[in-house]
This record gives structure tokens, sequence and C-alpha cells, in this order.
């Protein structure tokens, strides 16, 4: 019994690691989203309206970035 109690506090260990690093990864992935929408509401103000869809046409779509494949229109 006790061999099954160490097992089982190994395993509720392993996962509140893992689910740590999955929290640590998701805070990253929004920190970079929020930075790409920053620099597309910075291009939409230097260039004007419209440079938002250029952007995310070249940069994700146009460059095959993966996962990242958005469209805009």
């Amino acid at each position: 019994m006790m061999d099954y109690i160490k097992t089982l506090r190994l395993c509720i260990k392993w996962f509140q690691e893992l689910e740590g690093n999955y929290l640590l990864e998701q805070e990253n992935h929004k920190d970079l989203l929020e930075t790409a929408e920053k620099k597309c509401i910075d291009m939409d103000h230097k260039y004007g309206v419209g440079s938002i869809f250029n952007w995310y046409s070249f940069n994700l779509v146009g460059q095959g970035h993966g996962c990242c494949e958005y469209q805009s229109w």
C-alpha cells in the first residue's frame, strides 16, 4: 500500500510540473501574440488602413511559418 501511495505522489508531482510547463509555454505564446499585434497596430498607424492585412499576408501566409496559417481575407 505504501508503494502505491509513493507512486501516486510521484505521478501527481509529475503532472503538476507538466502543467507548470504548459502554463509557461502558454504565457510565452501570449507574449508573442501581443508583440505581433502591437507590430500590426504600429504598421497600420505608420502606413495607413490595410497594412495590417498586408503584414499578415506577407509574414504569416506568404512565408509559410507552419502553425500561423492566417489569411486576412
